[in-house]
C-alpha cells in the first residue's frame, strides 16, 4: 500500500511475496491456499503495471501450490492443477522463469491427495507419467525423485483402489527403472 501511495523505498519484491505465501502455507488457516493465490494474483497485477521485481516465477507458483497442498480444501487439487497448467503455458510462451520442476509437480500431487477427490489417484498417476515422459526427453528438473514416488504411494494408500498392493508394487517397479 505504501508503495502504491508513492513510497518507492518500500517496493515489494518476488522474494517478499514468496515469504508471505510460505507463511500462509505453514499456517493452520484453512484458507491458506486462497490467500497465497491472492498474493500470486497481486504479483501479476503489479508486474503488469510495470514493477519488474515482482515477476511471478517458479518459486512463487510452487509456494502457492504448496499452500494449496496443505489446505485440506476439496478444491485444492483442481486449484493446484490450474496453477500448474498456467505455469506450463507461460513457460511454453517463452517465460523461462516459469518452468515447473519436481517440487512443483510433487506439490500438485499432494494437493490432489489433500482434496480427497475420488479421482485423486488417477490425477497423481497422470502427473507421474508426465514427469517420467519429460525426464525421458531430457528434462532433469522434472524427473521424479524418492519424495515424488512416496507421494504416489501415499495416494494409493488413501485411495479405494481394490488392488492397492499391486498398484504399489507397480510404482516401486517404476521407481527402480527411473
Amino acid at each position: 500500500d505504501r508503495f502504491m501511495a508513492g513510497d518507492r523505498d518500500v517496493a515489494p519484491s518476488a522474494p517478499s511475496f514468496v515469504t508471505v505465501m510460505n507463511a500462509w502455507a505453514r499456517s493452520k488457516d484453512p484458507n491458506r491456499g486462497k490467500y497465497a493465490e491472492n498474493l500470486l494474483s497481486r504479483m501479476h497485477e503489479l508486474h503488469r503495471s510495470g514493477l519488474d521485481n515482482v515477476t511471478p516465477n517458479t518459486v512463487a507458483y510452487s509456494t502457492c501450490i504448496f499452500a494449496w497442498s496443505k489446505s485440506g480444501q476439496r478444491n485444492a487439487g483442481s486449484r493446484a492443477q490450474k496453477l500448474l497448467e498456467e505455469m506450463e503455458r507461460y513457460h511454453s510462451e517463452g517465460m523461462d522463469g516459469m518452468k515447473p520442476n519436481v517440487f512443483t509437480y510433487t506439490n500438485v500431487m499432494e494437493a490432489w491427495i489433500a482434496s480427497k477427490q475420488p479421482d485423486s489417484l488417477e490425477k497423481v498417476e497422470s502427473i507421474l507419467e508426465q514427469m517420467i515422459e519429460q525426464s525421458n526427453a531430457g528434462d532433469t528438473e522434472s524427473a521424479p525423485n524418492t519424495t515424488t514416488f512416496n507421494v504416489v504411494l501415499k495416494a494409493i494408500r488413501h485411495s479405494s483402489h481394490p488392488e492397492m498392493h499391486l498398484k504399489a508394487e507397480q510404482v516401486l517397479d517404476c521407481m527402480k527403472k527411473t
